[in-house]
């Protein structure tokens, strides 16, 4: 489970880069790993990945740089491995970082969740599912097209959710270190992650269809995978 922390240190305990391992005689792809442990000065200051009460309001932290290059999207879903990845802006990263440690120890904020593997569609369904609940979703023009908006990769990002009356000490946590935030929606007590772009309806999917994608991520389950692709063509 993704968990943030709010006064953290982290020692590099190891590291790996995978360039030559291989599986039934076909390489893998090139996969530098590493290792950290944090400590936890006070227990009570973190925050889970799972939307945790109907209501809550959803938002983006961080300047939505996204792309579709080396995405599991693009593997996935059209088979292509290439293209260029977002930059990393390290300095964007420091004060975004900042921002979210703040918030969490100040017990603003819900949950916390990076988006990066998959995108804004993916954390937002990892979040509904580890929290049992919904989401109800406006899709921000977060990039050119909806796959980026949906399933666009970048760093920096982080999807947050908080009760409703902390959303004005939030903006003005993020506006002082100039931290961009992005409405996204709320938390619902439905069992279904809708979103909606432009008023009309991109994603309606229940919880327990995504759960069966999410829970057997290693193999490709044609029919969700193909639903939610087929919505977007058609859309």
């Amino acid at each position: 489970m993704t968990r943030a922390c709010s006064e953290l240190s982290l020692p590099v305990v190891g590291g790996n880069v995978s360039f030559y391992n291989e599986s039934e005689g076909s390489a893998i792809y090139p996969t530098p790993v590493v290792g950290a442990v944090g400590l936890l000065d006070n227990v009570e200051h973190h925050a889970t990945a799972s939307f945790k009460k109907p209501g809550d309001t959803i938002m983006l932290l961080g300047e939505p740089e996204l792309s579709l290059g080396g995405s599991s999207y693009l593997q996935v879903v059209h088979g292509r491995v290439e293209g260029q990845p977002a930059r990393l802006d390290l300095q964007r990263e420091i004060k975004v970082q900042k921002l979210v440690r703040g918030l969490i120890k100040k017990q603003l904020l819900s949950s916390a969740h990076d988006l990066s593997e998959g995108g804004l569609a993916v954390a937002l369904a990892e979040s509904c599912l580890l929290g049992d609940v919904g989401a109800a979703v406006d899709l921000p023009s977060l990039g050119k097209c909806l796959e980026h908006c949906l399933f666009g990769e970048g760093s920096s990002l982080i999807v947050v959710s908080l009760p409703e009356e902390n959303r004005e000490e939030v903006e003005r946590e993020a506006n002082e270190l100039a931290v961009e935030i992005t409405f996204l929606g709320e938390v619902t007590a439905s069992l279904y992650l809708n979103v909606n772009e432009s008023g009309k309806e991109v994603i309606n999917l229940e919880l327990e269809q995504l759960r069966e994608a999410w829970k057997g991520s290693l193999k490709y389950d044609e029919k969700v995978i193909g639903d939610a692709n087929k919505s977007i063509i058609d859309y």
